[in-house]
């Protein structure tokens, strides 16, 4: 008794023969040639499909008989996952192969949370993954399976800083600290801007997008950033021309009020403050008068300076006499 055929899938193995009966011998060939066995019941695992040949005897009286029994080999399929690839974080790349018509595919990861019916399906990890593919012959029900590394570089802070204000003028610096291995490109909108440096100053005369783009150059990986600068204002800080007085009168040395700023005055010679935007002074020396205007809502200041000179008045001397009429004094 050889048993009955048999299909399998390669790689696999099964049972041929029957129980084996006491005082009887068994003797197994094949063909193609390569096995033998002298077990009843021996398990085989071909790698293609194989004739089983017994002998099997009576070891009391010689007599003996044979048959032979056939285990078909079908084939595994590819299981094609891919080569290893590595992407930067943010990225995605395909894996598998193209699809075999009559094949079925389930795909898992490992860290879990990917599955997938597609043969060569998208994936976008965001951490380094293994993937593993289960690919299915429908006909025979044979499968395989094989696994595919993708490897997920991180990407560059590209910390181009928060926007703010400044007044024109005034420079700032943005970006971050410098890195050793990235390469750091700046421009600008509207254009004009550019540079090479990870924490670059800006002086920009009027308000604008500045864009950063650091890459790893280990990796090739990228990322960008942007930043806006926006430019303020200085407010006039207008004063009215040098003024030339005598000792005793007075003048006015700014302009009428503006809405949304306030003004500071001081002096040199020391001693005259005022927060008004166009004060009266009486000053007895020459002094010069000195205004910043600050606008309130952005903090933007200028400052300008006024001189007055002071002339001193001639000195007056009178004499009183008597005469007699007709004398002359």
């Amino acid at each position: 008794n050889v048993g009955t055929a048999k299909t399998i899938c390669l790689l696999d193995s099964t049972n041929i023969g029957a129980t084996a009966i006491s005082g009887n011998t068994y003797a197994w060939t094949s063909v193609p040639a390569g096995f033998t066995s002298t077990d009843a019941n021996p398990k085989v695992s071909p790698a293609v499909t194989t004739k089983y040949y017994l002998t099997e005897t009576i070891t009391a009286t010689g007599c003996m008989n044979m048959d032979s029994v056939i285990v078909t080999v079908n084939p595994l399929p590819a299981a094609n996952p891919g080569t290893a690839s590595t992407i930067c974080f943010g990225g995605n790349t395909n894996i598998g192969a193209a699809a075999v018509s009559g094949n079925t595919y389930a795909w898992t990861s490992n860290p879990a949370g990917f599955t997938s019916t597609n043969a060569n399906p998208n994936v976008a990890p965001t951490v380094t993954t293994t993937y593993y593919l289960t690919e299915t012959i429908t006909a025979t029900g044979c499968f395989d399976m094989d696994s595919v590394v993708v490897t997920v570089n991180p990407l560059p802070a590209a910390n181009a800083s928060s926007s703010r204000g400044l007044c024109i003028g005034d420079s700032t610096n943005s970006g971050a600290a410098f890195v050793t291995g990235n390469t750091y490109s700046w421009t600008s909108s509207p254009v004009g801007f550019t540079s090479n440096l990870a924490n670059p100053t800006f002086a920009p005369n009027l308000t604008a997008m500045y864009y950063l783009t650091e890459t790893d150059s280990l990796t090739g990986c990228f990322k960008k950033d942007s930043v806006k600068i926006t430019v303020n204002p200085i407010p006039a800080a207008t004063v009215r021309e040098p003024k030339t007085i005598c000792n005793g009168e007075s003048v006015r040395i700014g302009v009428g009020p503006a809405a949304g700023s306030t003004f500071a005055w001081i002096s040199n010679p020391n001693g005259f403050t005022s927060n008004v935007s166009d004060p009266l002074v009486s000053p007895s020396t020459t002094i010069t008068y000195y205004l910043t205007e600050t606008i309130t809502a952005t903090g933007c200041m200028n400052m300008d300076s006024i001189k007055v000179t002071v002339n001193q008045l001639p000195t007056v001397t009178t004499l009183t006499d008597t005469i007699c009429v007709g004398d002359t004094a």
